[in-house]
């Protein structure tokens, strides 16, 4: 990535300035070349950074205005900077993913949220919710362990994992889930209302996340929010996935 490239650039030429003065030694002047490779780096990426979060913030005005498609092709704009640094590339993925999933374009979504970065809970849980939708049930049991693996106190991405073992037939693995959601954040009410409920035989209250569970589109939300959802994120007559 060119961020690391050029600041072992600096490291060496601050290295070969401070070797050429008569008092340092090799050694003594690694001090000052690692100080000015972890200060340009720190920097670079920085900037970076900054300019990835305006493109973010750009494309989140375009999608609260229902510009979708503008939406997508702002967030597109992100990837010049994947060159630039680590991290970026997947981070880019995860939005374009999300985006695409909730617009229904569920095949356009999938190779995106395969590609985002790990540690995005929500991209991740969507993936695994197309392997549910496609009934690949080894698949999805394998995405989201890998996705609460490294996001062990996302309570919504527990939730969507339980409620889709739960749905795929599998209630005992569901309330496994839960019960490590449990542990690893035992203040979380949602989670604990959801394991009681499946220890009830009722069904997973998922409605309790509000539209950050709606626009997974795996269950038929209520009329009034179904309503007020975005017209440019619906298709005419669609009415949510039944599931399997």
């Amino acid at each position: 990535m060119y961020n690391l490239l050029i600041a072992i650039a600096a490291g060496i030429a601050a290295f070969l300035a401070f070797l050429a003065i008569p008092l340092f030694t090799w050694w003594s002047a690694l001090l000052p070349a690692t100080v000015a490779l972890l200060g340009a780096y720190y920097v670079l990426a920085r900037r970076t950074l900054k300019q990835l979060e305006a493109i973010l913030l750009a494309s989140q005005k375009d999608l609260v205005a229902r510009r979708t498609e503008a939406c997508v092709e702002k967030l597109g704009e992100g990837f010049k900077l994947s060159r630039w640094q680590f991290l970026v590339a997947g981070q880019v993925h995860a939005q374009l993913g999300m985006i695409l999933y909730m617009m229904k374009r569920f095949d356009d979504a999938r190779p995106h949220l395969e590609k985002s970065y790990g540690r995005i809970g929500q991209a991740r849980a969507m993936l695994g919710a197309l392997h549910y939708m496609k009934k690949d049930w080894a698949a999805m049991e394998k995405t989201f362990e890998a996705a609460v693996s490294l996001n062990k106190k996302d309570g919504f991405l527990w939730g969507v994992y339980a409620w889709c073992l739960d749905n795929a037939g599998e209630r005992d693995k569901a309330l496994k889930a839960l019960a490590r959601a449990v542990d690893a954040s035992p203040s979380d009410e949602k989670l604990k209302a959801n394991r009681l409920a499946l220890q009830n035989e009722k069904r997973l209250k998922m409605k309790a996340y509000g539209n950050e569970w709606w626009i997974f589109h795996l269950e038929r939300p209520p009329a009034d929010i179904a309503q007020a959802m975005s017209p440019s994120l619906q298709k005419k007559g669609y009415r949510g996935y039944k599931g399997p």
